[in-house]
């Protein structure tokens, strides 16, 4: 810091007079409560667009994956029921699916649901982050418009993450299982 009055270096902060000059450097009241507000208002800021930013970021990782693993496990579905003549199934986005699994078929299904249930933990993990995040904005300025809403995404990213770990786990297991027709009914 340096003095208003002559631009000396003040040897501390909170330093009451300048020794250069003399001058009064102590702040008025209205002075430090301002500075007060602004250091608050500029933390709540920071802790609310993160909040809402990270709890934003898990619900998409976290829905996207769900929504793959979803169009996997259907396409999976709607293979088997084709096979037995309960329905026609041909898809160009999705492998045809034997009812005898093959290795290639096995070790596909097991990279898809690794990575469904690694990404799903990643939105988990990014929605657990958000709400740690919410209870210190919070504690800043609990009125905060993009905090209440970095909660409802942080709660759906939750929720959609558990969905998707879910069926990850069920893509990875589904070809040893395949000729069980539990599972796919």
């Amino acid at each position: 810091m340096y003095c208003p009055n002559c631009g000396a270096k003040l040897d501390t902060p909170n330093q009451e007079t300048c020794r250069y000059c003399g001058a009064d450097l102590k702040l008025p009241a209205e002075a430090s409560q301002t500075q007060i507000s602004v250091e608050k208002e500029t933390t709540t800021r920071k802790y609310s667009k993160t909040c809402f930013t990270v709890a934003l970021t898990s619900f998409i990782l976290a829905l996207g994956t769900t929504i793959v693993g979803l169009a996997f496990y259907l396409s999976l579905r709607a293979a088997y029921h084709s096979i037995f003549g309960m329905m026609r199934y041909g898809s160009t986005i999705f492998p045809s699916w034997n009812v005898l699994p093959t290795q290639t078929a096995v070790r596909y299904l097991h990279v898809i649901g690794t990575w469904i249930i690694i990404l799903s933990l990643i939105g988990f993990s990014l929605a657990s982050i958000s709400l740690i995040l919410r209870k210190k904005a919070v504690s800043y300025d609990s009125m905060n418009r993009l905090v209440k809403i970095g909660l409802v995404f942080g709660i759906l990213g939750i929720i959609s993450a558990i969905i998707g770990i879910i069926i990850g786990v069920i893509l990875y297991d589904a070809m040893p299982f395949h000729s069980n027709m539990k599972i796919f009914l």
